[in-house]
């Protein structure tokens, strides 16, 4: 893959092929040609996971969230403590293999977090709207949290089918008004109380809400008794 060369890019990239873990899809090697920066990336068979909801329509989800879903926060919880957030989380970044293994796909935008605040720059608004987290949308300074928001809207779509936001009828400011101000419709999602009380924690609006790492949002995604947020969803 290849995107536009730009400051410390190099640096970036360099921490980024550091990253070795069986669900990241690893970087070999990168280069910059005519001002243009490749990323030499591991080939990963199978299908998105945006296509695995839509070909396995009558299929009970919840039964693959668990082994799916485990795998994806076992992944992100490794980027995460070498401070790299992904910023792009949705199911088209995700790859699920033959045997059910997962794979994560570009961190062609992931942020490596400064080491002094652990934010990044304010001001970034950088992924696919409909996974945005509120703050993500607003240009606010973003770490860890908004990744996990991110995961908690793809587990509720991976369970549901659809996005609780996204439309084809909408324009992107609406999209953004209902993310910044509605709360998700659970009633009509037919999702189990546990997995729907660990979604309701993961993308509450307020980050200091959601869950603190991916270790705590993986732990509440296999026990029957999940964490609540401290108000209703």
């Amino acid at each position: 893959i290849f995107f536009p060369s730009g400051e410390n890019i190099g640096n970036e990239a360099n921490t980024l092929s550091k990253l070795s873990h069986p669900n990241i899809v690893s970087i070999y090697d990168f280069l910059e040609i005519d001002n243009q920066f490749y990323l030499i990336l591991e080939y990963a068979e199978g299908i998105s996971l945006d296509k695995f909801i839509e070909e396995n329509i009558s299929v009970n989800r919840e039964q693959f969230a668990e082994n799916i879903f485990g795998q994806i926060l076992n992944g992100f919880a490794y980027a995460h403590k070498h401070n790299i957030i992904h910023r792009d989380i949705k199911p088209s970044n995700i790859i699920i293999q033959k045997d059910l293994s997962v794979k994560i796909l570009d961190f062609g935008i992931a942020k490596i977090l400064d080491g002094n605040n652990n934010h990044t720059k304010t001001g970034a608004s950088m992924g696919t709207i409909i996974y945005m987290s509120p703050e993500q949308i607003l240009g606010k300074n973003i770490d860890k949290r908004s990744d996990i928001y991110s995961i908690g809207i793809t587990l509720y779509e991976f369970l549901t089918g659809s996005n609780p936001f996204g439309a084809f009828d909408l324009s992107q400011y609406e999209i953004q008004t209902k993310i910044l101000n509605e709360n998700i419709d659970y009633n009509s999602s037919n999702i189990s109380p546990r997995f729907l009380n660990t979604i309701a924690k993961a993308v509450s609006k307020d980050p200091f809400q959601r869950y603190s790492d991916c270790d705590e949002f993986r732990n509440d995604l296999f026990s029957e008794n999940p964490s609540l947020i401290s108000n209703k969803y």
